[in-house]
């Protein structure tokens, strides 16, 4: 989840309904490029995005 309602940009990392990290950026694109590097982690860890609710 991305919350990019200006600086900082904070981007949190979800599981079922907890947040299990968060994290703050100056930049929106630093926090795209962080989160999309932290899920392809997560991916080849054996992790999988949830479906859209």
């Amino acid at each position: 989840m991305l919350n990019a309602e200006g600086p900082p940009v904070e981007v949190f990392v979800v599981q079922d309904r907890d947040v299990v990290l968060s994290e703050l950026f100056q930049e929106e694109w630093l926090a795209e490029n962080w989160a999309k590097a932290y899920a392809e982690r997560l991916r080849q860890q054996g992790w999988h995005d949830s479906p859209a609710a």
